[in-house]
């Protein structure tokens, strides 16, 4: 293998939109759309994953659909970018249920400290 163009790369570079020509093929259309299906249900069981053990009821439609479409527009912004569907973290279900945080304050601070760990 050569590693020279990692060895060569920046280390800090802002992504290209659209880093590729698009090219419409049903042999690689097929298994990503197989990939947004199966982020939307794992989606769905993280909301109500989260609901139910954050706060003792049942997600309402409107609540895992605009999961759902939230999910299905952020993969659609990262395709831009060249990147697969994204997904939803199920561990973080785990969390929620073992200590009943649901708290933006508290869900927006571990946010800010994994993007200053990452640029760190």
């Amino acid at each position: 293998m050569n590693w020279q163009k990692v060895a060569d790369a920046a280390w800090f570079e802002i992504p290209r939109i659209m880093p590729f020509t698009p090219v419409f093929d049903l042999h690689a259309i097929l298994p990503v759309m197989i990939m947004f299906i199966v982020t939307a249900v794992e989606t769905v069981g993280d909301i109500s994953g989260v609901m139910e053990g954050g706060l003792g009821r049942e997600a309402t439609d409107k609540e895992l659909s605009g999961g759902v479409s939230c999910d299905g527009l952020g993969s659609s912004f990262a395709a831009l970018f060249g990147v697969l569907p994204k997904t939803s973290f199920s561990q973080n279900v785990g969390l929620v249920a073992m200590t009943k945080i649901v708290n933006r304050f508290a869900l927006a601070t571990g946010a800010i400290f994994l993007i200053l760990w990452s640029v760190s």
